[in-house]
């Protein structure tokens, strides 16, 4: 990136990353950025092997995000709200996952003693 911001040189990535890094790094407070963007985009990838049968998921799956707008949503979010700390509203859903793994594990194990007991 370096060399693409002192001139004659391009930077090919992802939109998505390369819009995240820009407004991350190079955009000062008045919103200047010395960087151009092109207004061509090219959609996510995921590389797998050749005849990997779960390709044509994978790419249904991202073109249907692209197609949403989910992941435009997320990017200008994640762009214009700048650092953030996180707080309990950010983490909730991990401690549901954990919560809910935690009382299957105990439910489990539940069944398991009760049922060697027999």
């Amino acid at each position: 990136m370096a060399l693409a911001l002192q001139g004659g040189f391009s930077y090919i990535d992802n939109y998505y990353f390369i819009q995240t890094l820009v407004s991350t790094f190079y955009t000062d407070d008045s919103g200047y950025t010395p960087a151009h963007i092109s207004t061509t985009h090219y959609p996510l990838f995921v590389g797998n092997a050749p005849g990997a049968p779960f390709r044509q998921r994978f790419s249904s799956a991202i073109q249907q995000l692209l197609d949403s707008g989910l992941i435009t949503f997320w990017m200008n979010d994640v762009a214009s709200d700048g650092q953030v700390a996180l707080g309990l509203s950010h983490l909730q859903g991990g401690f549901y996952v954990l919560f809910l793994g935690q009382a299957a594990a105990s439910l489990s194990f539940l069944c398991e003693r009760f049922s060697r007991s027999r």
